[in-house]
């Protein structure tokens, strides 16, 4: 299991590099679990990948239930997301973006992949629903997960 986390840990380390001079001005990012798993074993590496900085915030799994409403005792490292699965339809995103405002909360979605890979939805599907946020930019703050938990924690 050493390993296995020795692995995991240089290539979080070898993507940082790149991203690094892709992006220069961005010295902090989040992470996306690799299938929602933050363990190697019977280690939970979140606390590692903290501690030497090599991420900001964790995003792990959830269901079209994961509505954020406590803030004060959210754990930075294990966000939920709503893993959005193939088939979801129009429908079904919007309901969740609806039950989160109703909440007063935050919603993740996590799109696998739009019109290919694996849980994928349509192009259309997702094309509509980007839509959908755009005409109610009122209701909604679409934004990218780190800047949504640089805001969350700095509250």
């Amino acid at each position: 299991m050493k390993l296995i986390l020795l692995i995991i840990l240089t290539e979080i380390k070898t993507e940082n590099t790149i991203l690094a001079l892709l992006d220069p001005n961005r010295k902090e990012r989040s992470f996306a679990f690799p299938c929602n798993n933050s363990f190697i074993g019977d280690t939970d590496y979140t606390a590692i990948i903290k501690k030497q900085g090599l991420v900001k915030y964790g995003r792990t799994g959830g269901d079209s239930n994961s509505v954020i409403t406590n803030f004060k005792n959210l754990n930075t490292m294990k966000v939920p997301a709503w893993q959005v699965w193939t088939g979801t339809t129009l429908e079904q995103l919007i309901s969740f973006a609806k039950k989160v405002k109703k909440a007063g909360g935050m919603g993740v979605y996590l799109f696998h992949g739009v019109g290919g890979q694996i849980f994928r939805i349509s192009n259309e599907t997702h094309r509509a629903f980007l839509e959908y946020l755009t005409a109610h930019q009122e209701d909604y703050w679409v934004t990218t997960f780190s800047e949504a938990m640089d805001f969350v924690t700095r509250q």
